[in-house]
């Protein structure tokens, strides 16, 4: 792993983009918390969605893709509360022949928005142009493959972790342990497509400041379990 690569080189600078558990001396996490995203992404699905049915094909259901949809899905339910997530699990982060069968079903479930959590959406992309869905990325902006049903991503920016970067490449290095969104500049959305008009991207953009303003916070309680028990008090944030 790359730990043990920075044990045994000391004298390197290692910056881990995804979480781990260790962190010291020359090796530094630099996390996006992805929930402030998704939720974005969700806001505008559910903004955008005339069928009011969202499909989302996840890869494998470990910690990070939960929050996504969670996340995702409250941020659809906080602008549109007749609308209805779906979700399939590929069990891979880049099967084509899942990713084919599982967005033609879910477009044939009358979804006419996909939000996929894969290492590779092109598939997703393309058919959803060809079927007349509207894509929501994940990790990359993918506006130029077809600017026309295409609606946004989350993506990865550089402009929080650069100057640490830089300071190492100065001589200055130092241990980092960096979490966080919009507030560390880690994540952010991508450029909109050409059918999300104005009035859209003006309400995401004024959620995206509510986020930052700390009026808005994604996993706020009441909070339930699908056995409808109540984990979290009102007003609860974790």
């Amino acid at each position: 792993t790359t730990i043990h690569v920075a044990n045994r080189n000391p004298n390197v600078a290692f910056n881990s983009f995804p979480i781990a558990h260790y962190n010291g001396d020359n090796f530094s996490t630099m996390h996006g918390e992805i929930q402030d995203i998704w939720y974005l992404e969700g806001v505008l699905a559910g903004l955008y969605t005339e069928s009011d049915k969202i499909g989302f094909v996840g890869s494998i259901p470990i910690p990070d893709v939960i929050v996504a949809i969670n996340a995702f899905t409250l941020g659809v339910q906080s602008v549109n509360n007749t609308a209805e997530v779906t979700v399939v699990f590929t069990g891979s982060w880049d099967d084509t022949g899942l990713q084919t069968v599982s967005v033609n079903q879910l477009i044939d479930g009358g979804a006419d928005i996909i939000a996929p959590f894969q290492d590779s959406v092109k598939t997703i992309i393309e058919i959803c142009a060809s079927r007349g869905a509207h894509p929501v990325g994940c990790s990359s902006d993918a506006y130029a493959r077809d600017p026309g049903t295409w609606l946004s991503a989350c993506v990865n920016t550089g402009d929080g972790w650069i100057p640490y970067m830089r300071a190492a490449i100065d001589g200055q290095y130092e241990t980092a342990n960096i979490s966080g969104s919009f507030d560390v500049q880690l994540q952010d959305l991508a450029t909109y497509g050409d059918s999300v008009p104005q009035d859209m991207r003006d309400a995401v953009d004024a959620v995206k400041q509510q986020i930052i303003d700390g009026e808005v916070y994604v996993f706020e309680g009441p909070v339930y379990n699908q056995a409808g028990e109540l984990v979290f008090e009102e007003g609860y944030q974790p």
